[in-house]
């Protein structure tokens, strides 16, 4: 199913206005905005799946700290039957910015372990760098001579 982000959008409105609902006001208040949860207790496809969605991105969390549908109150059965109970309080996500450090190892006529920040700059964050620098040069001028 391709996802459409207008209809993420709309489940995520009620949760806009308030933080810490519980699943049942949560699901009252998108039948209320004439969004489809289920029809006659069989889930709604389209609503899972954008939900479950939202849910891995990391937009909507919950009060107990972990991302399934159980978590969130939610249980959808073998027969594709919804059950909902209030069990933790849900929200919209907060954006955070983030930076990304990755570690890696650089083997250089031995091993050398540190930090790689990737970005921008791409900035190698180590105390000796000009001495690094120096080894790596060094190795691939020796490399050059080879050939």
């Amino acid at each position: 199913m391709e996802f459409d982000e207008e209809y993420k959008e709309r489940l995520l409105a009620p949760l806009k206005k308030q933080v810490g609902v519980k699943i049942s006001a949560y699901l009252d208040s998108l039948k209320k905005s004439k969004i489809s949860v289920e029809n006659k207790g069989v889930v709604d496809e389209k609503f899972i799946t954008h939900f479950q969605q939202l849910v891995r991105e990391g937009a909507i969390i919950n009060s107990s700290g972990y991302n399934t549908l159980e978590s969130f109150g939610i249980e959808v059965g073998t027969n594709n039957h919804i059950i909902y109970w209030d069990c933790s309080d849900i929200s919209v996500s907060r954006p955070v910015k983030r930076s990304t450090i990755v570690s890696n190892t650089i083997n250089i006529q031995g091993s050398y372990t540190g930090n790689l920040q990737a970005g921008l700059k791409n900035e190698l964050r180590v105390k000796h760098k000009k001495n690094l620098f120096q080894r790596v040069l060094a190795h691939i001028c020796k490399i050059m001579k080879g050939f």
